[in-house]
């Protein structure tokens, strides 16, 4: 998540200064028939003639019958404020989800009459909005995605509102710069279920990082990186 800010929260949009693109893929399960596999592109930059960002994601995601596809374009106006740069951020774009034919069952529909034996699609409005801050040692994000909460009737599905909280901090121990502290936490919720990102960071020298992420009753997760 912490390479990954644009997607939930529009107001990052542009606010590197910078041209910025970033791509993730992940499969799971490898190997089986219908195995999890989720791709996201994230691109963004910043048009300072109006103090504004712009940005697109881009997030697809395929698990057994079930494809699902965000689309969303991203607009961040920009004030400064102290040392860093503070953005007010809004996104829109399609939510579509499709539901494949190729069923075990013999008779899908006699179990469960929103199943369809034929496959089915269907799309919807998405709309996002957010606030973010950020500065050379410290940043931080409240936003929310699926405000529209699309209902998408000919596949059974209704997307379900969501709420972020992020934030990170950048410490230089004993005030070295070339040995940086870097921890930070991303705060999800429905408003039904919320689930906590830890993560630290210890980057030396501005060029090799070592790190671990804890997710509450999932995972740990240890990174190493260079840059």
């Amino acid at each position: 998540y912490m390479f990954d800010r644009l997607s939930i929260n529009p107001a990052v949009a542009g606010t590197t200064g910078q041209l910025c693109a970033t791509g993730f893929f992940r499969q799971q399960w490898a190997g089986f028939d219908g195995a999890p596999k989720t791709g996201l592109l994230n691109a963004h930059m910043g048009i300072k003639r109006i103090s504004s960002g712009v940005g697109l994601s881009v997030y697809l995601d395929e698990l057994g019958q079930q494809k699902s596809t965000f689309a969303r374009l991203s607009y961040s106006f920009h004030r400064k404020l102290g040392p860093g740069t503070f953005g007010i951020g809004l996104s829109a774009g399609l939510v579509s989800h499709s539901l494949g034919r190729n069923w075990l069952t013999r008779d899908p529909l006699a179990q469960d009459n929103t199943i369809p034996a034929a496959g089915n699609a269907d799309s919807g409005f998405d709309l996002g909005a957010g606030l973010y801050y950020v500065s050379p040692t410290f940043w931080v994000g409240v936003s929310s995605t699926h405000l529209t909460e699309a209902e998408l009737e000919d596949v059974s599905i209704q997307t379900r509102r969501h709420y972020f909280v992020q934030a990170g901090y950048d410490w230089a121990i004993k005030g070295d710069k070339k040995y940086i502290l870097q921890p930070s936490f991303l705060v999800k919720s429905d408003a039904t279920s919320t689930q906590v990102d830890l993560n630290a960071t210890f980057l030396y020298n501005n060029m090799v990082w070592l790190g671990v992420s804890y997710r509450t009753e999932d995972a740990i997760a240890p990174m190493i990186g260079y840059q």
